[in-house]
């Protein structure tokens, strides 16, 4: 599941004994523990025609990153047994999502149980201010209550790509989301501004461009640049 190093870009090769079959790979969250219910807001990343012979094959060069790979069959609903096998020139951590929501334990009665599930990704940003003559070394930091998730260093930019996106599944709906832009540095990250969500079911699910604000809040001050996320949160922990 979990593919990519520092020892390059990692070959992916799918063989599916299937009948009339073909696998589907999509990229998800950094962060994902659950299985999928919802294909329609993941980056479909390869597949391939469908065909009815006994195996049917899939190469793809893929970036860092976290990703599913799903046995489909050809007509829906059809059950059938096949065997998969994955080739990569890097540890892939390969595992099964069974789970479909967290689990309610003992604790749950003391700790809480998860309310809502958020799926944040954010896209890019722009206008960051300069930190030296090649730009700056942002990154994006997403916190949500106790839990936080870093996106890679984009170098030498004052408009990255980030590409990121996380899964929340909180406890406390009242506590927002932060995205964090940072400049990383050798002797100290510097803050470079911030979005506050509320992340609610009933916001916008399209893309959206947020000004970025210094520390405090909703009401700081506006700080050079803005950011391009989609933010989409449920009720049902089960519908992303």
């Amino acid at each position: 599941e979990k593919l990519g190093g520092a020892q390059g870009e990692p070959c992916l090769s799918a063989l599916l004994s299937l009948l009339a079959s073909t696998p589907l790979l999509l990229q998800v969250e950094d962060n994902r523990r659950y299985r999928l219910h919802k294909l329609t807001v993941q980056e479909r990343v390869a597949t391939s025609p469908y065909s009815n012979t006994r195996s049917v094959f899939l190469r793809r060069t893929l970036q860092q990153g976290r990703y599913v790979l799903i046995p489909t069959t050809y007509t829906p609903g059809v059950p059938t047994k096949f065997i998969l096998r994955l080739y990569t020139d890097v540890p892939s951590k390969l595992r099964e999502l069974k789970a479909d929501r967290p689990k309610m334990t003992c604790w749950s009665l003391l700790c809480g149980y998860p309310r809502r599930v958020t799926q944040i990704k954010v896209h890019s940003a722009e206008g960051l201010q300069k930190q030296d003559r090649s730009g700056a070394d942002p990154y994006v930091l997403i916190k949500c209550e106790n839990q936080s998730r870093r996106s890679p260093v984009q170098h030498d930019t004052t408009s990255p790509v980030f590409n990121t996106q996380v899964i929340f599944y909180r406890k406390d709906i009242d506590s927002p989301v932060t995205i964090q832009v940072w400049n990383s540095s050798l002797l100290s990250d510097r803050f470079l501004g911030q979005a506050v969500l509320a992340a609610s079911p009933g916001d916008p699910r399209e893309l959206q461009t947020l000004r970025l604000r210094g520390r405090g809040g909703r009401g700081a001050a506006a700080v050079p640049g803005h950011i391009t996320v989609t933010v989409l949160s449920s009720d049902d922990l089960a519908e992303l």
